[in-house]
């Protein structure tokens, strides 16, 4: 079966990331465990029409986007952040596989996630 690739936007492409997935390296299997290891895993799963392939990947792309803001990672410093076995020493991230495509995903691109100040409302507050 061929590599198929998917592109998730958050808010209408404000972020998002492109992956790659091997349906015969990443199983249903898999993405139910991985849907399973996360708190609200019936509600994801529930919001994206029980298809847990879609469920996991929005929990990717916020995972990542995250991870993007938090550190400004380029797609091999994300990568190497879900690698257990990465150069610098990290552990990897618990109830993820690796995103390089040996387990069957490999994260490709993530869109650039910026402000905007015109987003930002003030406010004040008593």
């Amino acid at each position: 079966m061929a590599t198929k690739r998917y592109r998730v936007d958050y808010n209408n492409g404000e972020g998002s990331i492109v992956v790659d997935i091997n349906p015969e390296k990443l199983t249903d299997e898999t993405l139910i465990s991985i849907n399973d290891f996360w708190m609200d895993a019936e509600y994801r799963l529930a919001c994206s029409d029980d298809n847990v392939l879609h469920a996991v990947l929005k929990l990717l792309c916020e995972m990542v986007l995250i991870f993007q803001m938090d550190c400004s990672q380029t797609v091999e410093g994300v990568i190497n952040d879900f690698d257990p076995k990465a150069s610098y020493g990290k552990c990897g991230i618990e109830g993820w596989p690796k995103m390089d495509g040996s387990m069957g995903i490999k994260i490709i691109a993530i869109g650039n996630f910026e402000f905007l100040e015109t987003d930002f409302e003030v406010k004040e507050v008593n």
